[in-house]
């Protein structure tokens, strides 16, 4: 596996999480920084993106970025660093989470996602390791997407099985298969029918090619952390704001 050198990002931030302990997410900018601290709620991602996108500071439930203060969201690639302090096991499931990942990538006919073992993590993560995740740009397009992407990587470290995805997700929902972090079956359930309308309609034809479309300016950043992300998105909380989401 190849590694990536990254540039830690020095920065603490008192974030009042859901959950505190599993998989801990954070974008890594273009030129290889991290770009806001490590955190266990994927609903900071999309909050991220939208103050890139915009250019404006958002600040929710204790996270922060600034896009003047902080390092750039990637946006031609998705690139999210991907870690686990509880898991000291973590680097043996991350073939089985690429497997996953691939299938659904095959289906969206998206540039299969690559990992990277990135040196000299900060010393919490050194025994499990930080594992980039480079993709396409289309999982970072829209609050759903990136939202989505997110949740598939959380339930791929799950993943031990040569089920077709499909089943997978649906053995986990019902009970018939352990989840990775106990929380995503409630949260996969709720998804369910936003994940598979993508999977179904596409994401271009959902969400189109402009990301700035995606990400307005003048949604909320509690809106945007609370509703924009696919479990939102399959309870259609965005259909007046977002119309073009929920056209057939």
């Amino acid at each position: 596996m190849k590694v990536k050198k990254v540039n830690w990002l020095d920065e603490k931030q008192s974030l009042n999480q859901a959950i505190s302990s599993g998989v801990e997410f954070a974008f890594l900018s273009p030129d290889d920084k991290q770009v806001s601290p490590f955190a266990f709620c994927k609903d900071y991602l999309q909050d991220a993106v939208q103050g890139y996108v915009n250019k404006k500071t958002r600040s929710i439930y204790g996270f922060t970025y600034n896009p003047t203060k902080h390092p750039e969201v990637s946006l031609t690639k998705t690139k999210l660093l991907v870690t686990n302090s509880s898991d000291v096991q973590f680097k043996t499931k991350v073939p089985h989470c690429l497997n996953f990942l691939h299938q659904i990538e095959d289906d969206l006919k998206l540039r299969k996602t690559k990992v990277y073992r990135c040196e000299m993590p900060p010393k919490q993560y050194a025994r499990c390791g930080v594992w980039l995740f480079e993709a396409s740009s289309r999982w970072i397009k829209s609050p759903p997407m990136i939202s989505m992407y997110s949740l598939l990587i959380r339930v791929g470290f799950g993943y031990d099985t040569d089920q077709p995805y499909q089943d997978y997700i649906k053995d986990v929902v019902a009970g018939n298969k352990p989840c990775y972090q106990s929380v995503d079956k409630s949260r996969l359930a709720s998804a369910e029918k936003g994940i598979f309308r993508i999977l179904s309609s596409g994401d271009k034809k959902i969400f189109g090619s402009k990301i700035e479309n995606n990400y307005p300016s003048d949604v909320d950043t509690g809106t945007m952390h609370n509703s924009y992300g696919i479990v939102g998105f399959a309870m259609e909380s965005p259909k007046l704001k977002m119309p073009s989401w929920y056209e057939d």
